[in-house]
């Protein structure tokens, strides 16, 4: 199964997908940081950087937006693409039980994108500060904390939802489209607690975290039941 997880994070098409997204992630980033100029300037030395650090992604809502567009591509590749292609029935061949092949296609996305989120957030940080240089690294060393159970449970919700819309669409193209849709509506209908990134602690994060247990034992179950071919 571990060569397998390998496999599944290092597949060249995802690799393309978050190398393209790294631009616009990044873009969002910076765009965010660039909008507290004025809060920072007037409040140096004093400005909490540590605080801004979480913030980048805990209230960037383009963020949000771009990371469930960069999920639906990942996850619908990973799941969908293959019984398009008809080379299921060759992967759920392998002597591992379908339950045990599909936690491990959902666990690499996640892991994946919890990864590549945190380091595109690390990067962008540090050279935005890179004239604080030691500032920077003790809000790095203060926030990370934060930020880890933060970008877990996002992502988690993210990969959930697109993992079991995936899992039930007819094809990959659906998948894509019906799963960012599905995550973007309630940052279109202002529906502010099913959006993980628009809140000022991590209290907000229990209901995604709920909802990602639900989702992922339906993709479960939904995987189980559906024909690989």
């Amino acid at each position: 199964m571990r060569v397998f997880i390998r496999y599944e994070l290092q597949e060249p098409t995802k690799l393309s997908i978050l190398l393209f997204f790294s631009v616009l992630v990044s873009a969002a980033h910076k765009v965010f940081l660039l909008k507290q100029v004025g809060q920072v300037l007037s409040t140096y030395p004093l400005f909490p950087l540590p605080e801004l650090f979480v913030d980048m992604a805990r209230l960037n809502t383009p963020f949000y937006v771009l990371a469930s567009l960069m999920a639906s591509f990942i996850v619908g590749i990973s799941a969908r693409t293959e019984r398009d292609l008809g080379v299921a029935l060759s992967i759920y061949a392998l002597p591992y039980s379908r339950r045990a092949i599909l936690t491990a296609k959902f666990f690499s996305n996640f892991l994946l994108l919890v990864m590549y989120s945190l380091a595109i957030h690390i990067l962008v940080f540090i050279l935005h500060f890179s004239g604080t240089l030691e500032g920077a690294l003790e809000a790095l060393t203060a926030g990370i904390p934060s930020l880890i159970p933060f970008y877990a449970v996002v992502m988690c919700y993210i990969v959930s939802i697109s993992s079991f819309i995936t899992i039930s669409s007819p094809n990959t193209y659906v998948a894509i489209l019906a799963s960012f849709l599905a995550l973007y509506f309630p940052v279109l209908a202002n529906i502010g607690w099913l959006v993980p990134t628009i809140g000022t602690d991590l209290n907000a994060l229990k209901t995604p975290a709920f909802l990602s247990v639900i989702f992922f034992i339906a993709y479960i179950l939904m995987g189980e039941r559906r024909d690989v071919r």
